[in-house]
């Protein structure tokens, strides 16, 4: 990671005291997860998922995966695509934090509805990281920020809702939300 992004470093260390280490729930959609990165992840990204070389995509890679090389594939494959780096620090958190958890389509959603609440921003909700939404998160801030995890807990509660299995991890989401939200001094 660049030296000049000295924001990826205390955002991705809040971000991976979360993820921490090998589980394999069986009610995460995602499978064997390690570090934060899950197989189905992995897999999706083809090649560049074959930590261990062998030249397969499986939980032997999953497992053989380090911090270091999970910290790579979330700069390479997250912070750079959202454009982390250019945004204030407080929603460069939300964002990425978001996106390492729920994946970065619905962290840009959760932005699209904080903006469009908070700031009258009037954008589509799709998704995609374009050249408003990009705007509207460089001015953000603060407010911003906490209108981020607002969404972000409301999903999750409309998540448990549709898919009851999901309940086993709300306390863990919403104690995660509560700790980023005072990690970036917003309070609860």
């Amino acid at each position: 990671m660049p030296a000049a992004d000295t924001s990826f470093a205390p955002i991705h260390a809040f971000t991976a005291r979360w993820e921490g280490g090998y589980a394999d729930h069986p009610a995460d959609a995602g499978g064997p997860t390690h570090h934060g990165v899950s197989l189905r992840w992995l897999k999706s990204i083809g090649q560049a998922g074959d930590v261990d070389g062998d030249g397969d995509v499986d939980e032997a890679d999953i497992r053989a995966l380090t911090p270091d090389a999970a910290a790579r594939l979330f700069y390479d494959r997250f912070w750079q695509p959202l454009k982390c780096g250019r945004l204030p620090f407080a929603v460069a958190a939300c964002l990425y934090d978001a996106a390492i958890n729920c994946g970065p389509g619905q962290a840009v959603r959760f932005a699209q509805r904080a903006a469009n609440r908070t700031r009258a921003a009037d954008l589509a909700v799709d998704g995609k990281l374009g050249p408003l939404t990009l705007r509207q998160l460089m001015r953000g801030g603060a407010g911003l920020a906490g209108a981020m995890l607002e969404e972000r807990e409301a999903f999750y509660r409309r998540l448990v809702a549709q898919k009851p299995s999901q309940a086993v991890f709300l306390a863990g989401w919403l104690n995660r939300v509560d700790a980023l939200r005072q990690f970036l001094g917003l309070g609860l």
